[in-house]
């Protein structure tokens, strides 16, 4: 079955059910849904479901690059494989997926990434992967930016539970053919970024929609690593819809709007997660510029995994204490100790809610925390720091 035969019986048996569990509506600018291959589609990634939501919205069939772990399960892999994915570790550069994007688009086919990089945390859309603006150079196809308003407020990634509520995917002719030859990369980067640039928040201030559901604010403490009023990192606990803090008790309300309200007697400081974890990345930075230089960071127990050959399945080879420090994760194992340093590893990104996945001397490891309310976002933006890789 080829992929295109694939991708409309996909549509045909699914596509009414996922909509209809997502409350999507389509909107298009400069283009219909049977707009014609070869494009390339670009857009921002809040949901489990954008992939195929976005390809619902059009006739023909979308190539995405998809992150390499969809291809660790043989279900998935196969499943990933008929519906023409092209497989990619994240933020690790791969000659090979620039090659088959290529052949593609000469085959007139349709294309897509989701040039963040990840499934985004807080509803904003973060800055682009590198080279995203060369690839639109290179492939010289019309450019289709997908906005998604509501993702994230229905599903936000570090949930504990989804929320009822619509989303509405926009889809933009950003850039024709003619116009990509005529602009320079950096021009081109500028173009992408402003038509991606999204906040599921703003049009909530405008025109604020429910988005009820259980135990809103639970796992906040996923990306809302350190407290407000008192400084501290790791205290923050969710309950129900409730976020407070352990240490001096701060706390604040999430509602069904996706706002963060004060409870008095406390002062209020940001009403959105967004806000919240701008403050996270600016106190981690300041307290990573004033602590000693040989000094254990943090510290946590995990289970060590190692991928079983090229993207096979991960294996636990050990239990221990992992420590993070100025250069390093060095892991006090029950079998044995490992030292992990910054300058070697490549492609460190987040799995699921709280895992940390990064390659190591070419082989891939993955340390999932004992504790699944411990915030990996705090090990991810550290080591960004102190590696000096902010992407």
């Amino acid at each position: 079955m080829s992929v295109e035969s694939w991708h409309n019986a996909t549509k045909m048996l699914t596509s009414r059910i996922v909509i209809f569990l997502c409350r999507a509506k389509y909107e298009y600018f400069g283009l219909t849904k049977e707009i014609k291959a070869p494009y390339f589609i670009i857009g921002n990634h809040n949901t489990v479901f954008d992939a195929f939501l976005v390809g619902f919205g059009l006739s023909e069939a979308i190539r995405y690059v998809t992150s390499d772990l969809y291809f660790r399960n043989k279900l998935v892999a196969f499943l990933a494989k008929k519906g023409g994915c092209i497989p990619k570790a994240k933020f690790v550069s791969d000659v090979s997926v620039i090659k088959t994007l290529v052949k593609c688009v000469k085959d007139e086919k349709a294309v897509g990434i989701f040039p963040e990089g990840y499934r985004n945390w807080d509803g904003f859309t973060d800055e682009l992967l590198p080279g995203t603006a060369k690839l639109v150079k290179l492939l010289k196809v019309p450019v289709v930016v997908v906005t998604t308003q509501g993702g994230y407020l229905s599903m936000p990634r570090w949930g504990q539970h989804h929320r009822r509520g619509p989303m509405t995917l926009t889809y933009r002719l950003t850039l024709t053919a003619k116009e990509i030859t005529q602009l320079s990369v950096a021009e081109i980067e500028r173009v992408l970024a402003c038509a991606l640039a999204h906040d599921d928040n703003d049009a909530q201030r405008i025109r604020p929609i429910p988005y009820p559901g259980r135990k809103l604010a639970q796992r906040l403490e996923l990306i809302l690593y350190c407290c407000p009023h008192c400084g501290k990192f790791e205290t923050m606990i969710s309950e129900n819809d409730i976020f407070r803090c352990s240490a001096c008790d701060y706390r604040v309300k999430y509602d069904k709007f996706g706002f963060l309200n004060p409870i008095e007697p406390f002062p209020f400081y940001y009403d959105t997660p967004h806000q919240w974890r701008e403050f996270c990345k600016k106190s981690m930075r300041n307290f990573l510029s004033s602590s000693e230089r040989d000094i254990v960071l943090f510290e946590r127990k995990i289970d060590l995994y190692r991928e079983s050959g090229k993207r096979g399945k991960f294996k636990k080879t050990d239990s221990g204490t992992v420590r993070l420090y100025y250069d390093r994760f060095e892991l006090k194992g029950e079998c044995a100790n490992n030292v992990f340093l910054f300058k070697d590893i490549k492609g460190l990104t987040l799995s699921k809610r709280n895992m940390i996945d990064f390659y190591y001397q070419k082989v891939k490891y993955r340390f999932d925390p004992c504790s699944k309310t411990l915030s990996a976002t705090m090990w991810e933006d550290t080591f960004r720091i102190l590696s000096g890789n902010t992407d």
